[in-house]
């Protein structure tokens, strides 16, 4: 890792605030000429309203505009987000479904931009907005900062979801036992206390003891909440979704074989190998696409997931 890297990681990793750090993203974002920075955050749950986070310093009156008229549900970035694995430029085209909106928008100012949305292995989301009312991204500009643009929304979300996650869902640092995850499971795939005993070998009794703990550790209220929130992925012993019947605690330390390794090394094009987190990652932005090495930590985010 360059001692940039680490710089930033260490910075967004150690301010004890939300709005600190955001403070801290527009300051690292003016070295790469953006005057604008914007960030949100989704949790996984609930799931038909998910909490969510905004956190931007646009023009005032357009932040006030943006919130008045619901823009985020029509917003073309935030829906490019939500299905993409690729970064966005903001552009005619990808606006062109909302064209009132990025006019309004461009009169604010806000006329160049860049997103890119990510995601870690809990299921919290977020995406990282860079803009500026200047000069045009060029093909050589995002070829020469596209890395330190990508890597800084890596930071942004491991610094936020860190801050944010215990705030706005306590009930996610739940620690539920493996023999609970897989009571959970199995009736979320629709058994019964008593078909779940007979696959378990256990008392039906016991099942339902292993349930009603789950509801007391996750501070819900019925059967069916828990069993959603084991079904998202990462929940669990703080491990992986994929290790919940793995042994042992190496996989979970970023084993090359586990599984939400190898989904990032998937989304990353990292080659296989001995699981060192680095390799040439197509740097798939709409309109513009190039080559560049890109080095992460093992963070367990991949910063190509879905809004």
């Amino acid at each position: 890792m360059d001692v940039w890297q680490e710089e930033q990681l260490h910075a967004l990793q150690t301010v004890q605030c939300e709005h600190q750090l955001f403070s801290l993203l527009v300051l690292l974002a003016r070295p790469l000429n953006f005057d604008y920075c914007a960030y949100g955050l989704r949790m996984p749950l609930p799931l038909t309203h998910p909490k969510t986070a905004l956190f931007n310093n646009y023009p005032a009156t357009w932040q006030r505009r943006y919130q008045e008229q619901r823009y985020i549900a029509v917003d073309p970035t935030v829906q490019h987000g939500m299905r993409s694995l690729s970064s966005v430029l903001w552009s005619d085209g990808l606006f062109a479904p909302q064209r009132a909106f990025w006019e309004e928008a461009r009169s604010f100012g806000l006329a160049v931009g860049w997103a890119q949305a990510c995601r870690n292995v809990n299921g919290v989301r977020g995406m990282l907005t860079l803009a500026r009312s200047g000069e045009a991204l060029s093909a050589a500009e995002l070829q020469d900062k596209g890395f330190k643009m990508a890597w800084l929304a890596q930071a942004a979300h491991l610094g936020m979801s860190r801050l944010l996650a215990p705030k706005l869902l306590p009930e996610a640092g739940g620690q539920l036992s493996d023999r609970e995850i897989e009571v959970l499971r199995w009736t979320g795939d629709g058994k019964t206390s008593g078909e779940i005993a007979d696959i378990l070998h256990i008392a039906e009794r016991t099942v339902n003891f292993h349930i009603n703990n789950a509801m007391v550790k996750l501070h819900v209220a019925n059967k069916t909440a828990a069993v959603i929130w084991a079904a998202t992925p990462g929940r669990g012993s703080g491990r992986c979704a994929g290790h919940s019947r793995r042994s042992g605690d190496d996989a979970a330390r970023g084993d090359s074989t586990c599984p939400c390794f190898v989904e990032e090394r998937r989304a990353w094009r990292i080659p296989a190998g001995d699981g060192a987190l680095h390799g040439w990652r197509s740097a798939a932005v709409v309109g513009a696409t190039s080559q560049a090495p890109y080095r992460f930590p093992r963070t367990g985010i991949g910063c190509a997931g879905t809004w």
